[in-house]
């Protein structure tokens, strides 16, 4: 496990606790109770002393880790991580674990999105247990005995359990898939998230049956934009059409976009006389605001679908409750979906076979493991200015 930090609560944390206790302790006891008890269940898990050794070649090393600053004292992205050489390295905490030794992580907004909760039973549990970022790859050092698709030395990508800005973190077979040989290790970790993401939103509504379906990419030039383009190409959309800086327009034509409007040039929007089965929207974000009502006549009357992966708090919690009831029963608006994404495996298997047919290209920058470049990269993210994926190379190939 990780090497265990002091929490020191600010003034705002000890208010926001406050109110916390305050709120549930007179309007909702049940909820009070019950919380706690899911907290204390959950920091007892993530405490509990593992019964599975280190190999023998790992038993006296640490390992460097960007994480979470305990003490959350200022707004800024710098204060809010530090970089530790010393952590110790997680041992496997069942029989489905998997250790793998990072060699590459590719960064995502979400990242930090979740990563400094408001909510202080979520913060005070997550400042010390998890590490930051999910996307990796590299390879694997030891397997629990319930492990059948992996074995050690397999180089593998996916997703992990516990932070993937680290040299080593646990995940399971699940949520991973072996790298093709022909493949980088910075190439395929860029894969995961973005992917998953483009992928199950662009097949939500109307599955890989869309020959016959035009579709609109908003925010065409990131790292989903990107992979989203090129996933409709290959799916076969009559036509597909993105959204982007106009300083962007030509990158994104060289990934098969069949035309690109540019939002910095108003006219390119509202001459648009094109109508749209499906809009997927990667912009819209609790900052800039749902992009939903300027789009929103673009799409064809009565069939038309807006798929979004980022918006307001009303739109998370409506995805969420979606999610958990299925399609069949619609309480979202109608033509209207929160995307969440996915780290099941088929999306992986897709993602690196397309990568392998010449069917997909990855546009990614590479970046050193140290805590500035982390920081300068996590700021561009934010900025929502990238083009393609950033990569942090935590193990030179």
């Amino acid at each position: 496990m990780m090497k265990k930090m002091s929490l020191v609560f600010s003034k705002n944390t000890i208010i926001e606790i406050g109110i916390f206790f305050t709120f549930f302790f007179l309007f909702n006891k049940f909820i009070f109770i019950l919380s706690i008890f899911v907290l204390c269940f959950l920091v007892y898990n993530s405490n509990k002393t593992s019964n599975f050794p280190l190999p023998k070649e790992l038993e006296n090393l640490k390992m460097k880790a960007f994480i979470e600053n305990p003490s959350i004292s200022s707004n800024l992205m710098k204060d809010k991580f530090i970089f530790e050489d010393k952590i110790d390295i997680p041992h496997l905490k069942s029989e489905n674990d998997i250790l793998v030794k990072i060699y590459s992580s590719a960064l995502n907004q979400v990242d930090y999105i979740y990563q400094f909760s408001q909510i202080p039973i979520i913060r005070w549990f997550k400042m010390s247990h998890f590490g930051v970022g999910m996307d990796f790859s590299g390879k694997i050092v030891q397997v629990g005995k319930n492990v059948t698709k992996y074995k050690i030395g397999d180089d593998v990508f996916g997703f992990t359990k516990g932070g993937s800005l680290q040299e080593y973190s646990l995940t399971n077979e699940n949520i991973i898939f072996k790298k093709p040989d022909s493949i980088s290790f910075n190439e395929i970790s860029s894969l995961p998230s973005c992917f998953g993401t483009a992928y199950r939103s662009l097949t939500y509504n109307f599955g890989t049956d869309v020959k016959n379906k035009k579709v609109l990419i908003v925010g065409c030039s990131g790292g989903i934009g990107i992979f989203a383009v090129q996933i409709s190409k290959y799916l076969n959309f009559e036509k597909v059409i993105g959204i982007c800086s106009s300083r962007n327009k030509n990158l994104v034509g060289s990934y098969g976009v069949d035309e690109v409007l540019c939002y910095d040039l108003e006219n390119d929007i509202n001459d648009c006389k094109e109508k749209f089965d499906l809009i997927f929207d990667n912009v819209s974000s609790p900052e800039s605001g749902l992009q939903y009502d300027k789009y929103k006549s673009l799409l064809k009357p009565d069939v038309g679908e807006y798929i979004v992966i980022n918006g307001t708090f009303k739109q998370k919690i409506l995805g969420a409750l979606q999610l958990l009831i299925g399609k069949r029963f619609k309480i979202e608006p109608d033509h209207f979906h929160f995307n969440f994404g996915s780290q099941d495996s088929k999306y992986l298997e897709i993602g690196s076979k397309m990568i392998e047919g010449k069917n997909l290209r990855v546009l990614y920058e590479p970046h050193n493991f140290d805590k500035r470049e982390i920081i300068s990269c996590y700021e561009v993210i934010e900025s929502r200015r990238t083009k393609g994926k950033l990569v942090i190379e935590i193990k030179k190939e």
